[in-house]
């Protein structure tokens, strides 16, 4: 079917409009970086890997529930001129990545990691992240 899009003179782009990903386990989210690559704005839930390649409000939408997933889709098909907005950006979005910057992002979130306090709780087991770094590492940023 590629093969004859591509000869009838119509990319991929032009025929489809969104790219909804609903995998709540992907743990590196290459599929949603393709779809960016092909200048689609995506929708997926907010767990695995597509929330460290996908740019949230500007590329995708990334949603925390079922509901909410189902909600960005009819949102987005709707919107003619968002879908256009966030197909620039996820095009933008993809070709800024590469395996030195991914590479890069997972050392620093280590180094911040390593490096912010922890606090443990005798009472819960539990480690409890403080300081200047604790809101990027507990994002997994």
């Amino acid at each position: 079917a590629f093969v004859q899009l591509r000869i009838a003179g119509r990319g991929l782009r032009q025929l489809w409009i969104l790219f909804v990903f609903p995998s709540e386990i992907e743990t590196v989210g290459n599929v949603v970086l393709e779809a960016m690559a092909s200048g689609l704005p995506v929708v997926a839930m907010a767990q695995g890997g597509p929330r460290f390649v996908a740019d949230p409000g500007r590329s995708a939408i990334l949603a925390g529930n079922h509901q909410a997933f189902v909600d960005a889709v009819r949102t987005l098909v709707r919107d003619e001129a968002r879908r256009e907005a966030m197909r620039k950006a996820a095009r933008r979005r993809a070709l800024e990545m590469s395996w030195d910057r991914i590479f890069d992002d997972v050392c620093g979130a280590y180094a911040t990691a390593i490096s912010v306090p922890v606090d443990r709780r005798r009472e819960s087991g539990e480690a409890v992240v403080t300081g200047a770094g604790a809101s990027r590492v507990a994002t997994g940023l």
